[in-house]
């Protein structure tokens, strides 16, 4: 018989208790131990599935950002540098997509 990985039950477990809290219609992303796209609320399921992507995809632009700019020998904490390279990552995509740049960068 199969047996599922435990970060894949892990993720499966949050998943689940994050659609818990949404409205009908719901679609979730889930990636170590964390929701990293939701979409809910939407008259049909393939809106859902395109919010919840656009969202898990921003999410893994940020997080590539974040983990090729991380200074590993710099004095400023992990915290810090996760907080302020999210707010830096998420000004550039948002001038990407007003620049409709970031549709070719996938």
């Amino acid at each position: 018989m199969f047996q599922l990985p435990d970060n894949a039950i892990r993720d499966l477990t949050v998943a689940t208790i994050a659609l818990k809290y949404t409205q009908s219609n719901s679609v979730c992303y889930a990636r170590d131990g964390q929701v990293i796209g939701i979409g809910a609320g939407q008259q049909s399921r393939i809106h859902c599935t395109r919010l919840a992507g656009d969202k898990a995809d921003n999410w893994w632009v940020v997080w590539e950002l974040m983990h090729t700019f991380h200074p590993f020998d710099s004095e400023i904490s992990d915290q810090k540098w996760g907080v302020g390279m999210h707010i830096i990552c998420r000004f550039i995509l948002a001038c990407l997509l007003t620049w409709n740049v970031a549709d070719k960068l996938y």
